[in-house]
């Protein structure tokens, strides 16, 4: 499927007007709120975790973290999944958390009583297979709380500027953490930014779609497949898990060249972590800029590129100023990469397959992660860090160039009908519906063709459709009397629909015009669902009927 309108530049890249509509939106404010916290939460906490792992066992140590935080995620989350999937996003989202509040802090009871190893790693698992679920529900109920796609680009923007920042915070808190204190502060402190995450997002609340039973079925049978058969989202997939990939390699990398070639101590841990997030809270903000005036698919090669380099520079210069500035380079195009990525998927998966196809990729994901893991403790003892931290870095850029032939025309790609969302948001009565509802109702609208002369609705028939003029001239005719004209984003037919009355009033073309007709059953649907389109079309109606 095609966008069905690129006259204009994609609402996508409009991102000044993203941030300020986010900005607007404080269901969407809260839940980046409640990202930014778990996310710091979640960088506390690890830094802790690697460093205890180190400690107990070595490089392997480190290595067997990075597994039993994968593995079972692996085997558990297309379970968990599966079981959830007529669960509403939002309290799925909330569930989660709350298994995460509740594993790191038992962690940091098991720590501070100098308790058996083996319990802190099997929490540490529980807590990533509740991780694996946080990801694939953000990701779907982000549209059911975004209002438009320029907020639900500004929602990815923001997400992943938090992740960085937390990133860049988490384990520099961490470090300090460690050499004043010990492993159990950090994880008391990433337990209190979990529950203070969940108090917020508690209050974010989704929306189903207009017809769960028909999508949910058809989301859970051909998510996957719809991934897998739909070329660009399969290539996008494919640049996230090799990412992913990396990212599993790197704590191993990170915490080796740290203790083993610099000698930095547990500090320097922290130190390039950070540079990472620093790199990454540097990329979102240049998102902003480069979303506006460059393709996603062309930012998205570049990224990755920019991340390679510096991993790259990383391993052939292992000393820790010029690791930490290489790193920060990196992380601006690791910054990049993310909103570019998950926001072209989104662009380029149906609405209705979204949930599954999310959830599948985070079940790859994890297990790029796992295998990351255990290929960077390979590396390490064949080659060393510094070699290790290069093979990775010439991995990504050859990723960058095998995948560009085909994620250059992915934003040609892109299944949102962006015109008929204009359209639809042009009207009162649907401006307040979620981005989720509008691109549902968007996919599900018909384009007629109206000779002038012709009437599109007649007084006294029975109401089928709701109807947008998109281009021409109309008339509303009452009992043979032109009463009032209407022009391109004017729309009509609602009264007979939300009263179950027959039409008030004929309405005809008066020159060659074009309708967007919606059925009844999406249009009722859609309005009477939510509380502010409701008194939105009550006013519009209550207008009309006085006039």
């Amino acid at each position: 499927m095609q966008v069905r309108d690129r006259s204009s530049a994609p609402l996508s890249l409009q991102v000044p007007a993203t941030l300020r509509a986010t900005a607007q939106n404080g269901p969407l404010r809260r839940l980046e709120l409640a990202s930014l916290l778990w996310n710091g939460g979640e960088q506390v906490y690890l830094v802790g975790l690697l460093v205890y792992a180190y400690a107990v066992a070595g490089t392997g140590g480190v290595a067997l973290v990075g597994i039993i935080q994968t593995t079972p995620s692996v085997v558990l989350l297309p379970i968990l999944l599966r079981l959830s999937h007529a669960a509403p996003r939002d309290r799925l989202l909330h569930g989660l958390l709350a298994v995460r509040f509740i594993a790191i802090g038992l962690a940091a009871v098991v720590a501070a009583i100098a308790g058996p190893a083996a319990i802190i790693f099997t929490l540490a698992a529980v807590d990533a297979v509740a991780a694996s679920g946080v990801r694939p529900a953000r990701a779907a109920l982000v549209p059911q709380v975004a209002r438009s796609p320029e907020e639900l680009v500004g929602t990815n923007v923001s997400i992943s500027a938090g992740r960085s920042l937390a990133g860049l915070l988490g384990p520099a808190v961490a470090a300090i953490l460690l050499s004043v204190r010990d492993v159990t502060s950090t994880f008391l402190l990433g337990a209190a930014l979990f529950g203070l995450a969940l108090a917020i997002a508690v209050s974010v609340r989704g929306v189903n779609l207009l017809f769960p039973s028909v999508e949910a079925g058809r989301g859970r049978r051909t998510g996957v497949r719809t991934m897998l058969r739909l070329r660009h989202p399969r290539w996008i997939v494919a640049v996230i898990v090799a990412q992913q990939l990396v990212r599993g390699m790197l704590p191993v990398l990170l915490v080796s060249l740290s203790l083993a070639v610099l000698g930095a101590g547990n500090q320097a841990v922290g130190i390039l972590n950070s540079a990472i997030g620093l790199g990454g809270l540097i990329g979102g903000a240049a998102s902003i800029v480069v979303l506006r005036h460059f393709r996603l698919a062309v930012a998205l090669v570049a990224a990755i590129a920019l991340w390679g380099v510096g991993i790259l520079g990383t391993g052939l210069l292992p000393t820790l100023a010029a690791a930490a500035a290489l790193l920060v380079v990196g992380g601006v195009g690791k910054g990049v990469l993310e909103v570019a990525s998950v926001t072209l998927l989104q662009r380029t998966v149906p609405v209705g397959s979204r949930a599954t196809v999310f959830g599948a990729v985070e079940t790859v994901v994890t297990s790029a992660v796992a295998v990351g893991a255990v290929a960077g403790a390979l590396l390490v003892g064949v080659v060393g860090p510094a070699t290790a931290l290069v093979v990775a870095g010439v991995f990504t850029l050859l990723l960058a160039v095998v995948s560009w032939p085909v994620l250059r025309t992915a934003d040609d790609a892109a299944i949102i009908p962006e015109r008929e969302i204009r359209m639809l948001r042009g009207v009162p009565m649907l401006n307040p519906l979620t981005l989720c509802t509008t691109e549902e109702l968007a996919a599900n609208v018909r384009r007629i063709t109206v000779p002038a002369g012709r009437e599109v609705i007649r007084q006294g028939d029975i109401g089928e459709a709701f109807f947008i003029l998109e281009s021409g001239q109309v008339e509303t005719v009452i009992d043979g009397t032109p009463v009032r004209h209407l022009e391109p984003g004017d729309s009509f037919g609602e009264i007979a629909l939300l009263r179950d009355i027959p039409r008030t009033a004929t309405v005809r073309a008066t020159t060659p015009s074009t309708v967007l007709s919606l059925d009844r059953d999406h249009f009722l649907a859609a309005v009477t669902g939510r509380r502010e389109a409701s008194a939105a079309a009550e006013e519009v109606i209550w207008g009309r009927l006085g006039a």
